[in-house]
């Protein structure tokens, strides 16, 4: 309705949208509900329980459901939308659908909205609208993933919701915003002296932006304390993708990546603490040269000759970027902290 709008300029769609929107929380929580309990979904429990005993009494309904009311008994309602909410929030202990959280406070504003146009001619604000709907989406989601036991509906239901919520490059902006928080997370929990240097492989489909994802990652990585004065190195196995990540980086970013044409040269900048970002090859690099030196490997594509390199103690810290996931990638670097893979993509008409 809203791709529709954009078209035509129609509000009715607008209006159209808020309601469809509205109705969709509706039953997802009804849904969240009926997967704990089914008897939480109507508005009087009391009530549902004697009118199923009533109905299972009934020739050929002994062995009717709690769900089968709805088809068989007209005297059960299922629970308000403003009781739904707090139900909800109390007898699942989802903290942001409790009064005052951040989610709750914008289905509350959505409901309120909803309200007007139903009842009330008004004009429609495109910008409040789309703030609205835009705001709702990700927490909603965030809820939905964590608390929703269908696999299907998380796997295939979500990116739809997203796909049809959001212009490709937000959807995709999303993806990427997704995959970087679990990296930087993952990148702080593998470093020493706790953890043990793998930090873990995010895994994109060719075509779908895995250089951003890289110099997202790494500008959010250097904004941490942690890696205050921490070389960052990113290493690769073409001298193509070096100059490719060279000037991805320095056209879009504040920093000063350099890559050394040499092994010597990199040892000296490395020691020199200059450069905090570092591009070469891994051909340049002899694991003995960097043993107990604080650096963070950020592997792009990088596939081969590597089990030997990570092997080395008191390497530092690695994460890989990549194109493919193979076993081996996960033997070498850790769990698989981002994804993206094929299926995803052309569901999302990004290939």
């Amino acid at each position: 309705m809203w791709t529709q709008w954009e078209e035509s300029e129609d509000a009715w769609l607008l209006k159209e949208a808020v309601i469809w929107v509205h109705h969709g929380i509706e039953l997802v929580l009804k849904q969240l509900l009926v997967q704990t309990n089914e008897f939480l979904v109507f508005q009087d429990v009391n009530k549902a329980v004697e009118r199923l005993g009533i109905l299972r009494k009934k020739n050929g309904m002994k062995n009717a459901g709690v769900l089968d009311l709805f088809d068989h008994d007209d005297k059960v309602m299922s629970v308000g939308f403003s009781n739904l909410i707090e139900r909800a929030a109390i007898t699942l202990s989802i903290c942001e659908l409790e009064d005052g959280g951040l989610l709750r406070s914008y289905i509350d504003r959505l409901t309120r909205y909803r309200n007007k146009i139903v009842h009330f001619s008004l004009e429609l604000d495109v910008m409040e609208v789309s703030t609205l709907l835009s705001d709702l989406l990700n927490p909603l989601l965030s809820v939905l993933s964590r608390e929703i036991n269908d696999i299907k509906f998380k796997q295939i239901v979500i990116p739809e919701i997203r796909k049809s919520a959001q212009p490709i490059q937000r959807y995709l902006e999303s993806v990427r915003g997704n995959i970087v928080e679990s990296a930087i997370a993952a990148t702080r929990k593998a470093l020493s002296p706790k953890g043990n240097g793998r930090a873990g492989v995010v895994v994109q489909v060719a075509g779908s932006g895995l250089s951003v994802s890289l110099l997202i990652y790494l500008k959010e990585i250097k904004k941490l304390d942690l890696f205050e004065g921490r070389p960052v190195v990113i290493l690769v196995d073409r001298k193509d993708l070096e100059g490719q990540l060279l000037n991805i980086i320095s056209e879009n970013s504040e920093f000063c990546p350099i890559n050394p044409s040499s092994k010597d040269e990199l040892i000296e900048l490395l020691d020199s603490k200059i450069y905090n970002v570092i591009i070469t090859t891994i051909q340049k690099i002899q694991p003995n040269d960097l043993a107990d030196k604080p650096l963070l490997f950020i592997a792009y594509n990088l596939h081969t000759a590597v089990e030997k390199f990570f092997s080395y103690p008191s390497i530092g810290t690695y994460i890989l970027f990549s194109n493919i996931l193979s076993p081996k990638s996960i033997e070498v670097y850790g769990d698989v902290v981002g994804l993206y893979n094929l299926q995803q993509a052309i569901l999302d008409d990004v290939l």
